[in-house]
This record gives C-alpha cells, sequence and structure tokens, in this order.
C-alpha cells in the first residue's frame, strides 16, 4: 500500500512544474521577438556626401588660390551590428593651382592636383532604437590614396601611399519629418531610414618628394550627407 501524499508537498511540486513552464515561455518569447526585431532591423547603409578638404600641406596658398578642395564621396557598409558596421569608402578631390608645387620643388605653370582616397572603415553608432531621432557616431580605419599633379611645361608626378582615417559625426532622422515619404521610400526601394548627417574626419598620407623628405598629403574633412539604411 503506497504512503499517503503530503498534500503541502503536492502543492510545491505543482508549483515548480508551473513557473518552470512559465519562465521558459518567458524566455522563450524573449528570443523570438530579438529574433524578429534582428531580422526587421537594417543590413546596410549607403552614404553620400559632399564637403570640404582642407590639406596639411605647408604653404598651401603659395600654390593654389582656394585654402581647401571640394570633396565627393560614396560609402557601402555591412551592419554587423546594429550599432556596428564595416565599409568602404571612395572619395575625389582635384584643384587648379600655378607657382612652386609642392610635391616635385620647381616652379611651374598651371597644374592639376588630385587625390583619390579609398578607406575601409568600422563605425560605432550610438542608436538603441528604430525611432531614435539624433544619433551619434565614431568610426576609423585605414586609407589608400592615390594622388597626381599634372604640372603644365614640367613634370607629372603620380602615385599610392597608405595612411589612418578616422572619422566623428552625428545624423538626424528624416522619417520621422515626413513619415509618408518615409513610408514610400521603403515600399519602393526598400530604403528603412534616412538621416541627415555632419561629419569632421582626418586622413594621413604621407610621402617622399623629389630630395627625400616627408610631405603629408592628408588634411581636415568637413562633409554634409546623406544615410539610407536598406
Amino acid at each position: 500500500m503506497n504512503p499517503p501524499i503530503n498534500p503541502f508537498l503536492h502543492f510545491i511540486c505543482v508549483c515548480r512544474s508551473r513557473l518552470l513552464v512559465c519562465i521558459v515561455g518567458v524566455v522563450l518569447s524573449v528570443v523570438t521577438a530579438t529574433a524578429l526585431a534582428d531580422e526587421n532591423r537594417p543590413y546596410w547603409s549607403t552614404e553620400i556626401k559632399f564637403g570640404q578638404f582642407h590639406p596639411d600641406l605647408e604653404e598651401w596658398d603659395k600654390f593654389y588660390d582656394d585654402d581647401y578642395m571640394k570633396q565627393y564621396s560614396v560609402a557601402l557598409a555591412y551592419k554587423i551590428l546594429r550599432q556596428v558596421e564595416i565599409g568602404l569608402e571612395a572619395s575625389y578631390m582635384s584643384l587648379n593651382g600655378r607657382g612652386v608645387l609642392p610635391l616635385n620643388n620647381q616652379v611651374g605653370g598651371e597644374a592639376d592636383y588630385t587625390l583619390v582616397p579609398v578607406s575601409a572603415y568600422v563605425t560605432l553608432r550610438a542608436i538603441f532604437s528604430e525611432n531614435q531621432l539624433i544619433v551619434p557616431y565614431v568610426g576609423g580605419g585605414m586609407t589608400r590614396t592615390s594622388y597626381k599633379q599634372n604640372v603644365n611645361e614640367g613634370e607629372t608626378s603620380k602615385g599610392k601611399t597608405n595612411g589612418v582615417y578616422y572619422k566623428a559625426g552625428i545624423q538626424f532622422l528624416l522619417d520621422r519629418l515626413d513619415t509618408g515619404s518615409a513610408n514610400a521610400l521603403q515600399r519602393d526601394f526598400g530604403i528603412d531610414n534616412t538621416y541627415l548627417f555632419f561629419e569632421f574626419s582626418k586622413i594621413t598620407a604621407d610621402i617622399d618628394d623629389v630630395l627625400g623628405n616627408k610631405v603629408d598629403l592628408g588634411g581636415k574633412n568637413y562633409f554634409f550627407g546623406l544615410l539610407f539604411e536598406l
């Protein structure tokens, strides 16, 4: 004959079983919600930006009338996490000048000076919700800069050099200003979020001139642009 079951122990066992079921249910719900949220987040971003490049070349104003070069850039990045992305960026800058030229230390006529930096970078964005209005960010990486200086009645200097690239900026979510247009962009082009951003960056690009002296072709960049997340 089996001993009688203690009602209190039976109650404890039932409560423990139900509590375990509840805990498992909550955990599964959280995991499912997280997976769905992660599935719906953007995975790609692309940037179009315009700005000014202020060279670090010494006595720049002796060679060129403007103290900056107009800069045009595009970038494409993959989001490893919502806050972390890796990407590539390419820029183009060109300016006409005259006088003693910094790369070959000679007096020349008119000169065309062109820089094309290509950067591989990591960006960290302080974003914690899809509807966040203001998102600050920082980033950095490596740069491969192509340079060329064509001098009328003189030599052409060209080459490539490696350097370091870093940036900081702030972006503003435009979707909240016009939800109708934001929904249309998402429906027609798959663009989840659109941002206006302002950015400061710096690159280094050291080379040796014809006399063996170090010349820094890098400088500071001031940008504004549009960021699209897909």
